[in-house]
């Protein structure tokens, strides 16, 4: 009895230790996958603020130089992004 009551218990530590094993199998890709699309995300963005913050300081500056009103606009207009 006692032997059987030990193989019962490796028998249900290594089926709970495989299954758990299996779930990170299954689970494991979605995370990379998710992570690798929020980094994207990220830097995608960044890109975006980083033109928008280039082209605000452009726009301001042929502004002090011309007094155009639509250079104005356009630096406001970048703003937004920021």
């Amino acid at each position: 009895m006692a032997k059987e009551c030990a193989h019962f218990k490796e028998v249900i530590f290594y089926g709970w230790h495989n299954g758990y094993a299996h779930y990170g199998r299954i689970r494991h890709p979605y995370i990379c996958i998710h992570t690798l699309s929020s980094v994207r995300a990220y830097v995608g963005a960044e890109g975006l603020w980083s033109k928008a913050q280039k082209d605000a300081a452009y726009s301001l500056q042929k502004y002090g130089r011309s007094h155009d009103e639509q250079d104005y606009k356009d630096y406001q207009g970048f703003l937004k992004y920021l």
